[in-house]
């Protein structure tokens, strides 16, 4: 019932889209210029954040779980305390300041094109991890 309603009034924003499923997030990507994650829940990661950054997105989101760890500097997280007059001074300030816009879509960038970001690097360490887990007691290998 909550989220019908919240739905209901966002259908009334002419400048709002609810989009329910995509196969391809880079077509809403496209025509977003940045990504709101007001979460209320412990996010794990956030993988809607991480991949608005790799689209150059800033992300406004809440202080969540993970989220703080994964916007990084490419965008703007608020405490869940924070009111709704925050919400949309940061919102307004992505819209408003182009500069400091243009600041936050080159940190996204940069955020997901961090080294530890990487596939490689993700993969060296489950191997290392494998590796040490795997290695009897008492070898030269165990730690």
């Amino acid at each position: 019932a909550h989220v019908q309603k919240v739905e209901a009034q966002l259908a009334q924003l002419p400048n709002v889209e609810r989009i329910a499923h995509l196969d391809d997030v880079r077509e809403a990507f496209q025509r977003s210029r940045c990504l709101l994650m007001p979460c209320v829940v412990e996010e794990a990661f956030g993988r809607a954040a991480a991949e608005a950054l790799i689209a150059g997105l800033p992300v406004l989101a809440s202080d969540r779980g993970a989220l703080p760890e994964t916007v990084g500097d490419g965008g703007v997280i608020l405490p869940q305390a924070a009111t709704l007059s925050e919400w949309v001074a940061a919102l307004e300030a992505l819209f408003n300041d182009e500069a400091h816009y243009q600041h936050l879509v080159r940190a996204a960038l940069d955020q997901a094109t961090e080294p530890s970001r990487q596939v490689s690097y993700v993969a060296a360490q489950l191997y290392d991890m494998v590796h040490a887990l795997s290695a009897p007691h008492g070898s030269p290998d165990a730690q």
